[in-house]
């Protein structure tokens, strides 16, 4: 005899606290890497040059590595859900900005350069809290199950923002794709309210 459905489901799904935090996250990462992928084509507009390519990236990621330890060290002195707003509204704020300049054609590569190294120092906020917040969302008996899950919901934002980022960017241009995620930011802020 089969087991029924929800039994088969593991535990952490049937969470509603969990679903809410990883629908949010699902939400936010697959426009956070729809906008990597417009960042880097942006870059290659402006600049018709692979350097800047590269070097945009670089300014993203080395902030990551860089902030990082410093990020933990501020989340641990604050309160959590406070920080993760935070941080999340300024990333929200900086797609804001990035759709803006975009969409009124006064972005140039300086400019660029400066919202990837502050996107860069944000996100090294964000991957402290998000790694820290777990715990916060699920009983001590889930954890398990639940950084399986948060693991499977980062990679799959992975792969379906850069398609997302193609569609949007092809119908309706870069612009479009940093306003997507903007958007986005309002399925993790709403999950932090929640």
């Amino acid at each position: 005899m089969t087991k029924p459905l929800v039994s088969r489901v593991p535990a952490v799904l049937l969470d509603a606290n969990f679903r809410v935090y990883a629908l949010g996250n699902l939400i936010s990462y697959i426009g956070t890497w729809a906008q990597r992928v417009a960042v880097g084509w942006l870059s290659w507009e402006l600049t018709h040059q692979t350097f800047w390519v590269g070097f945009i990236s670089l300014a993203q990621i080395l902030p990551l590595i860089a902030f990082g330890p410093l990020s933990g060290a501020l989340l641990d002195r604050h309160n959590h859900r406070y920080f993760a707003m935070t941080v999340n509204s300024a990333l929200a704020a900086l797609a804001v900005l990035l759709y803006v300049l975009t969409a009124l054609h006064l972005m140039n590569i300086v400019m660029l350069l400066a919202i990837a190294f502050l996107l860069g120092v944000a996100n090294s906020g964000y991957q402290a809290v998000r790694l820290a917040m777990i715990h916060e969302v699920v009983e001590p008996s889930l954890m398990a199950q639940a950084i399986a899950a948060n693991s499977v919901v980062f990679n799959l934002s992975r792969a379906v923002g850069p398609a997302v980022a193609g569609i949007v960017i092809a119908h309706y241009g870069l612009a479009a794709a940093f306003a997507v995620n903007a958007i986005s930011f309002l399925g993790i802020l709403s999950a932090w309210t929640y």
